[in-house]
């Protein structure tokens, strides 16, 4: 019965090789401790049984990403969205209009946000805005062309060949030629002018069409008109 040796890893059979027999090439020999010759004959393991693993059926996990695919993710974006326009109802600027009656009697004032916000876009200050927002709209429309001589209690002049346009009060006609408007109990009718607007435009000094720029006074620089507008002062 041939030996059975451990070498490394491996088991192998000894087989004697008979004295003045020649190993056959490619056949592995080995020398032993007895001065033999033997041949390494590998030992060849019986196959252990493999353990079946238990295998996931794949159905389950087939129905569990159905499951997820088939969440309404747009219920989710469509709550976000709700919930960002509550936010902004809540928080947004208030701009109605509101009335506010003297405590001792007198006229009634009306705040107006939106009118503020608009005249303040105009580059109004806080006088001018005052002017055209407080007052009670009235039904006067904006007046024809003023004459020489007219006073103007609130209101709008300009001149040939000129890119700019006064908003004033209080101001008088020029002898000068010129085109100047009347805007009590129209006040508002500003935001719709047409140099506001820009359906109209003014001249430049080299000729072109420019729009207009508004000058709330008589002094800023740039705004001084050619013409004394209030004669007495």
């Amino acid at each position: 019965m041939a030996t059975i040796v451990t070498l490394g890893n491996s088991k192998y059979h000894l087989i004697e090789v008979q004295k003045g027999t020649k190993v056959p090439a490619g056949v592995e020999a080995i020398r032993w401790h007895d001065g033999k010759d033997y041949i390494l004959s590998p030992v060849s393991a019986s196959p252990a049984p493999i353990a079946s693993a238990p295998v996931t059926p794949p159905a389950p996990v087939t129905t569990e990403v159905k499951e997820r695919s088939s969440f309404p993710w747009w219920l989710a974006v469509l709550a976000l969205i709700l919930f960002g326009i509550v936010l902004w109802l809540i928080f947004r600027p208030c701009t109605t209009a509101t009335t506010v009656v003297p405590p001792l009697g007198g006229d009634v004032v009306w705040v107006d946000g939106d009118c503020y916000a608009k005249a303040a876009g105009l580059g109004a200050p806080a006088d001018a805005m005052k002017a055209i927002c407080d007052p009670v709209p009235g039904t006067n429309g904006v007046s024809m062309r003023l004459t020489s001589g007219t006073k103007v209690s609130i209101g709008t002049i300009t001149f040939d060949a000129e890119d700019r346009v006064w908003f004033l009060q209080d101001f008088v006609v020029p002898s000068m030629a010129s085109y100047a408007f009347e805007y009590t109990g129209s006040e508002r009718s500003i935001f719709d002018a047409p140099f506001v607007l820009g359906s109209e435009l003014g001249w430049a000094n080299d000729g072109t069409r420019v729009p207009f720029k508004i000058c709330w006074d008589t002094t800023s620089e740039g705004c001084i008109p050619p013409t004394n507008l209030f004669p007495t002062k």
